[in-house]
């Protein structure tokens, strides 16, 4: 997970304990959790800066970092060991142990609530196929076509169970399907190439000649 340098600085300020107080990050830490989840009447940010005569520009900065921080790795699912190499340079152990606790307690349900307001589609997370040789049928006395079942386990955003997707295919309509996913394959591979070439361009150097 990549964080931005105005988040890095806000989870600088969380781990400052000169800045925001120990009752004060935990008051923080349970607002931003708080608030995502509609928990309780949460009262504005400001009311906490006068409450521990804190910078409210420190406040709203910290904030802004704890809730970025947790809707990316409710998004990302991260588990606490990474999220903890993600936090521990910034805040302190005791700090980084206390948002973790809470982020284990709240994530599923804030999973679920970033997946009411996603629009993506499922994803494959698996996939599985066997072979399936067709003698006859009720109707027809011989057949002798051979086909491949194949099926796709796919995962919603934000939602544990998944749903399997189940189709066949004969050797022509299975053959039609590798050749359109390569085609995919080959296109992305083309299209993260040019995105690595613009991030390199933006990244080099420009050189004035004042000649």
């Amino acid at each position: 997970m990549e964080l931005s340098k105005r988040v890095i600085g806000g989870l600088q300020l969380v781990g400052d304990s000169s800045r925001i107080s120990e009752p004060c990050f935990l008051q923080l830490t349970d607002s931003v959790f708080f608030n995502l989840l509609k928990i309780n009447d949460q009262k504005d940010i400001t009311v906490l800066s006068k409450t521990h005569s804190t910078d409210v520009a420190v406040l709203k900065q910290s904030y802004a970092a704890l809730l970025t921080v947790t809707l990316e790795a409710a998004k990302l699912d991260l588990d606490p060991t990474t999220l903890n190499s993600i936090l521990d340079d910034k805040l302190s152990t005791e700090r980084c142990a206390t948002f973790i606790s809470r982020f284990k307690r709240y994530k599923s349900k804030i999973r679920v609530q970033l997946s009411s307001i996603s629009h993506t589609l499922p994803h494959i997370v698996d996939a599985a196929w066997r072979l399936e040789y067709c003698i006859k049928s009720n109707i027809v006395e011989r057949i002798d076509e051979s086909s491949c079942l194949i099926s796709l386990k796919t995962e919603k955003y934000g939602q544990e169970e998944t749903e399997d997707v189940t189709f066949s295919c004969n050797p022509e309509q299975l053959q039609d399907l590798v050749s359109k996913l390569k085609d995919a394959v080959k296109c992305m591979e083309r299209m993260n190439r040019m995105f690595n070439y613009c991030l390199t361009c933006l990244k080099a150097p420009s050189y004035v000649d004042n000649g």
